[in-house]
């Protein structure tokens, strides 16, 4: 088989489309204004610094194995970003004000009070450690509290895994409907619907499909954003 190929042109990647950090500690740095494709930190630390107005394509947050990458009063105000899947990650006490975020999909990440508002869109976030990372983590959970997401438009989002919504400041209006104890909530619906007699049967949705269910959802809870 011969395989033929001509070359169409080239396409110039500016020095400064990406960023990439790897066991580094960093105190009081300035990265505000950047527009990156992509923006990668790993095994490092950031204390106080600026992320203020950014525009990132793809957002690696913490691309270790097993090596925590921490945030710690970073601001992150006025930014668009759309996450990598994943991440190891620690933020807390970070501001995220006027943000657009978008496929923050963690499982390892912990956020502990950080400030939220604007837009968050198709994300979740896991309150346990998968089990195969639990050894080398040393430990079973995520700390995932005292967080206020009450300025936060929330679409499609997920709360998972045991994550307690107590804990966190959550949008409130008529388009969220707050439930205590969602799989409670799920099992009377089921069995209202089934003696209404409307239907032959139904089928009680599974764990894993409740974040597509809801758009937020733990075992401790859900919070629903309805359609407008």
């Amino acid at each position: 088989m011969e395989i033929r190929a001509r070359i169409k042109g080239r396409v110039d990647v500016p020095k400064d489309a990406y960023l990439t950090f790897e066991r580094q500690e960093l105190v009081g740095e300035t990265f505000s204004g950047r527009k990156l494709d992509k923006m990668r930190m790993s095994a490092s630390s950031f204390t106080g610094c600026e992320f203020t107005g950014m525009r990132v394509g793809n957002w690696v947050t913490g691309g270790a194995r097993t090596t925590v990458t921490r945030y710690t009063e970073c601001v992150f105000d006025r930014s668009r970003i759309r996450f990598n899947p994943g991440g190891l990650a620690r933020f807390e006490r970070c501001s995220f004000r006027d943000v657009d975020l978008r496929d923050w999909m963690c499982f390892e990440t912990e956020l502990v009070a950080c400030l939220f508002t604007g837009r968050l869109r198709r994300s979740f976030f896991n309150g346990t450690v998968r089990e195969e990372l639990v050894q080398a983590l040393g430990r079973t959970s995520n700390e995932f509290r005292d967080n206020d997401f009450s300025g936060m438009d929330l679409i499609d989002i997920g709360f998972r895994t045991g994550i307690d919504l107590s804990l966190q400041r959550l949008p409130t209006g008529e388009q969220y409907v707050c439930l205590s104890d969602a799989e409670r909530a799920l099992q009377r619906a089921r069995e209202r619907v089934i003696a209404s007699g409307r239907v032959p049967s139904v089928r009680a949705p599974s764990r894993s499909s409740w974040s597509r269910c809801w758009p937020v959802a733990t075992s401790a809870g859900a919070i629903r954003r309805a359609r407008r």
